[in-house]
């Protein structure tokens, strides 16, 4: 596959991301597609994109996946052919009409569905929160994007469930991270859940009550609130989610069809288990503001309720790139992905499933010296 990139749309922690157009491919695919580009070297033996690649391809024919269609590496870089998605999930506290109580159910329904596919492939997401819930073009349903961080909750060669252990720093975004993933916990399906329900309550109360930037103060204000005090004015069931979500045991699986079931009865006309968002919706009630304008947290937190983090590290260190790489823009460290997070024989998968991206897309302002030619690996 060959592609030009034609506009810049994200960028996250690890990659950009951008809209491209095809320009020769082996494949019938027509119109334009999401390429995701990061900053590799030669030290990186398994790359973040080919990681993410991997988990797609797991995960495709779910109607929460998005379609993968190629990937190719090269001396500085790495790329990932997607499919196009439309806007993120929070794009809907902004609608005209507001957020109703029926829109809030289907689209948690839909995001439990994905959680839970997720999991019963083997794998955990680690970084759920509303701007990795893309809508579809026609905006009907939610796609799960973002899978750099995914990893197994199964041993690769038992088949049973990892133990419990640490990890030397908070993995995923501060504000949705669960309270064990604070303390540095190993993450476990019950994480993804968490995280989850901060989702949801975002969605119901148009804000969350942690708004500081270091996660200790994340999370002591976290702890602070519970799940009643979060969702006061609103139907018990929001805060018997998250309250579910923090009490779940590292190795227990989520019940995910008690929660949807109870989130459906809340809509009185019914919901089929394929029930799509519906923009237009204007009925009552309305949510997307706090239930309770003045509701306050409930606990009191003690300083030894506040783990001290293991580490301010989060990547293991490379040596620098020694390929004569000068970008004309910054661009953050490649990401490692560890020989205990990857998803069976990462390479063999993509290249066996995966158009090669035959060599670097096409752009108006390249971001490398005129200097250096960029070379595709094989």
């Amino acid at each position: 596959m060959k592609l030009y990139l034609e506009k810049l749309i994200d960028h996250g922690g690890f990659s950009r991301v951008y809209v491209a157009r095809i320009t020769s491919s082996f494949s019938d695919l027509k119109g334009p597609v999401v390429v995701k580009k990061a900053h590799v070297t030669k030290h990186v033996r398994y790359p973040a994109l080919q990681h993410e690649a991997s988990a797609l391809l797991l995960l495709e024919g779910h109607p929460s996946t998005p379609a993968v269609y190629a990937w190719g590496r090269s001396q500085y870089y790495e790329y990932l052919a997607v499919e196009q998605l439309g806007q993120e999930l929070g794009c809907v506290l902004e609608a005209p009409g507001g957020l109703t109580m029926r829109n809030l159910v289907v689209l948690a329904c839909q995001m439990l569905d994905a959680v839970e596919h997720v999991h019963a492939h083997g794998l955990i997401h680690c970084d759920i929160k509303p701007s990795n819930f893309l809508f579809t073009l026609d905006g009907s349903r939610l796609k799960l994007i973002d899978f750099g961080l995914a990893r197994s909750w199964r041993d690769s060669t038992t088949g049973l469930h990892i133990g419990q252990g640490s990890i030397p720093f908070l993995l995923g975004t501060v504000h949705y991270a669960s309270i064990p993933v604070h303390r540095h916990h190993t993450p476990s399906r019950r994480d993804d859940v968490e995280s989850l329900a901060y989702t949801i309550v975002k969605l119901l109360r148009g804000k969350l009550p942690w708004r500081e930037d270091k996660p200790e103060d994340v999370l002591r204000t976290k702890l602070a609130w519970s799940g009643a005090a979060l969702c006061a004015g609103y139907p018990p069931v929001f805060a018997d989610l998250v309250d579910y979500a923090r009490a779940l045991p590292f190795k227990e699986a989520p019940d995910y069809a008690r929660w949807r079931r109870d989130l459906r009865a809340l809509v009185s006309e019914g919901l089929s288990d394929d029930a799509l968002y519906e923009p237009e919706h204007n009925g009552e009630p309305k949510v997307g503001k706090p239930g309770v304008e003045d509701a306050k947290p409930l606990e009191r937190v003690t300083e030894a309720d506040v783990s001290k983090p293991l580490s301010e590290d989060d990547e293991d260190s490379l040596p620098d790139s020694d390929d004569n790489w000068f970008p004309t823009s910054s661009w953050p460290p490649p990401h490692i992905i560890k020989n205990v997070d990857l998803i069976g024989d990462e390479e063999g998968l993509v290249k066996a499933r995966l158009e090669r991206i035959e060599e670097p897309p096409a752009m108006e302002h390249p971001w490398l010296e005129p200097n250096l030619v960029e070379v595709m690996d094989a």
